[in-house]
């Protein structure tokens, strides 16, 4: 069978909080010629059976259940070279989109044939359905070219373009590149990196992804101590200046870009003036629990 020009891969594990409204928003989507992988990751809950109620309804729709659970990155990397078509996307199990979100951005293809990853706009939500953040794409982007290109990118780039459609070719290279840097938190960024930097970015603002922050990829994934979180900050520098050297740029235009990498350092990963803040704080802190701890037995 020819494959579908649109691969959406799912990872997903215990989602039944929210996953029935990510798999309407899915099949929902105007564009008809893509697959919706899912591949569930040895899920306990009623993940299965709604997963098996929606590939009942929408026939684009492929599952796959680990026998085992994988671990989350694995489960990534089984979507990613499970994939059959050239263009790809990820969806997370608690995140919507606009109907049009998927043909929006596959338009952009014929307008914009060098892009390898095309975004839309990201819409934040706070679990009580609240909007926090309200972020179009930037559409002058789309007009500027070379060096400005790449700085507008590096500038408004949003975690929630990593949910746009990806040059499946392109992406896989980025993510095992990507795979260098061994925290979780922050390697969305990382994977996007070569794309802003080689100007390889379309976008519109016709089409919204809705991201659900839960608040749970923080508490998961922040390493809690002084070391792990510096050597996460120098970890993740090394490797956006290692992007940047790998980029095909002039020499005066990477020379320009490397102070940025610091900049999206802080933004994307942890910012160095909270590193110093904790170290200055970090002495104090078991003399601060021996005067609490005093002061609760008189």
């Amino acid at each position: 069978m020819t494959p579908p020009s649109v691969t959406i891969g799912m990872p997903v594990y215990n989602g039944e909080a929210y996953l029935d409204k990510a798999l309407e928003s899915l099949s929902q989507q105007s564009f008809q010629d893509m697959e919706i992988l899912i591949s569930d990751n040895a899920s306990t809950d009623t993940t299965p059976e709604i997963i098996a109620r929606w590939a009942e309804k929408d026939k684009r729709i492929r599952v796959h259940r680990q026998p085992e659970n994988i671990g989350a990155r694995r489960n990534f990397i089984w979507l990613l070279e499970n994939a059959t078509a050239p263009w790809m996307k990820f969806a997370a199990h608690d995140d919507t989109l606009t109907p049009n979100y998927v043909e929006a951005l596959y338009a952009l293809i014929e307008t914009h044939p060098k892009a390898r990853l095309l975004a839309a706009s990201v819409k934040l939500f706070k679990p009580d359905g609240s909007l926090y953040k309200d972020t179009p794409f930037p559409e002058d982007i789309n007009a500027a070219q070379g060096f400005k290109r790449t700085k507008l990118l590096l500038e408004h780039v949003r975690s929630g373009w990593v949910y746009g459609l990806f040059r499946r070719d392109s992406f896989k290279d980025a993510w095992f590149e990507a795979e260098r840097f061994t925290y979780v938190w922050g390697q969305d960024l990382l994977v996007m990196l070569p794309f802003l930097l080689s100007g390889a970015v379309a976008g519109t603002a016709a089409a919204t992804f809705y991201q659900l922050d839960t608040g749970d990829s923080s508490i998961a994934y922040k390493p809690k101590t002084l070391s792990r979180q510096a050597h996460m900050y120098f970890s993740y520098l090394f490797e956006c200046l290692r992007a940047l050297c790998r980029a095909p740029l002039p020499l005066w235009q990477k020379c320009a870009l490397a102070p940025r990498m610091i900049i999206y350092t802080g933004y994307n990963c942890w910012k160095f003036r909270r590193l110093i803040r904790f170290a200055l704080r970090a002495p104090f802190v078991p003399l601060a629990r021996l005067l609490r701890k005093s002061a609760a037995q008189k």
